[in-house]
């Protein structure tokens, strides 16, 4: 059995047959948060918190490169070898590379880690947030 594929470019009605004559309606968009590939330098601080920036214990720091970013995370790379797992978190800092260097500080989470290279997202919502998507846009 064949099926034919269509990529849509933007939201649409699609009717679905889902069993036994029941037909029902999706509205079918594409999903995913913009992402921009980037070269930025980055510092972390490796912390131990379960209440957020301000009240946590740091217990190490260095310097990563800011590969991918997106509203909801992003893509970093480590100098070296590390201990990292996916229960970790780091406040990262750093300057985007728009007009006015905006600087961006963030507590992160590490969701997925592949030798130097981890995928974080970001724990919290804050007002830099608007200079990230101002940042994706252009």
């Amino acid at each position: 059995m064949s099926q034919n594929i269509k990529i849509l470019k933007k939201p649409q009605w699609l009717d679905v047959n889902v069993h036994a004559g029941i037909l029902i309606q999706l509205l079918w968009k594409e999903g995913g948060a913009k992402r921009k590939r980037t070269n930025i330098t980055a510092i972390y601080v490796n912390i131990i918190s379960s209440i957020g920036v301000q009240f946590c214990e740091e217990v190490g720091r260095g310097v990563i490169k800011i590969t991918d970013i997106s509203d909801t995370g992003m893509m970093i790379e480590f100098n070296s070898e590390h201990n990292f797992t996916t229960k970790d978190r780091l406040i990262v800092e750093f300057n985007l590379n728009d007009k006015k260097r905006t600087l961006i500080k963030k507590e992160v989470a590490i969701k997925n880690i592949s030798g130097l290279k981890a995928g974080v997202a970001f724990c919290t919502k804050d007002p830099c947030d608007a200079a990230i998507k101002n940042y994706l846009e252009y």
